[in-house]
């Protein structure tokens, strides 16, 4: 190869690293940006599912009953114990306290005709439009929340309403390094073509003559 040749091709493909290595550095900025944005938001719904978790195990908590007996005055509830449908809280504002429904407490014992030979304790008993939400087998009646319950449920929504306000930020707002990054991408693909081909307009005449 000779010498004019060697000389021309040689700042070509330096031309083409410094641009490759430039444009980069973009890239490289972005791709971290994904993966703060994605570690944040793997912790914020970890957190939305320990909330979530929490409350279950609070509404759900078992009940014991007895078997029925023939001595025993008992009130039938059906068809089950609930209708079909929940509200959905406002997890920002709820306060279950003042939703706790006590309709069985009025009568020493209840069943369902679901299951019509175990019997519950009325008063052991509650329904709360605000929990319902949360009713994992509703084959089965609700245990009545104390006031501690309740009142750690209502945390534990405020909790809930704040992760999911945060998710909707974070996951709204990460379009944006997807955009910037496919523009960056286009420019580099562009450039890389254009220092190609200047590069190879520089060293034709000399290929021609060599």
């Amino acid at each position: 190869m000779s010498s004019a040749r060697k000389l021309l091709i040689r700042p070509s493909f330096f031309l083409l690293a410094v641009v490759v290595a430039v444009l980069s550095a973009p890239l490289s900025g972005y791709a971290q940006d994904d993966a703060s944005k994605i570690q944040q938001i793997a912790a914020v719904q970890a957190k939305l599912d320990d909330a979530v978790a929490r409350v279950k195990a609070i509404i759900n908590q078992p009940v014991s009953y007895q078997t029925r007996s023939s001595d025993m005055d008992v009130a039938m509830f059906g068809p089950g114990w609930f209708h079909d449908g929940a509200i959905k809280p406002d997890f920002a504002t709820a306060d279950i306290r003042t939703t706790q429904d006590l309709l069985y407490s009025k009568y020493r014992y209840v069943a369902s005709d679901l299951k019509p030979d175990e019997v519950y304790v009325g008063s052991d008993l509650e329904f709360n439009a605000m929990t319902k939400y949360f009713y994992t087998d509703r084959t089965l009646p609700k245990k009545r929340l104390t006031e501690a319950d309740m009142l750690e449920i209502n945390q534990l929504y405020r909790t809930i309403a704040q992760c999911t306000e945060q998710l909707e930020q974070l996951k709204g707002s990460s379009g944006f390094s997807v955009m910037h990054l496919s523009d960056v991408t286009f420019g580099v693909i562009l450039m890389v073509i254009s220092v190609i081909f200047g590069g190879l307009f520089l060293v034709w005449p000399a290929l021609r003559t060599s």
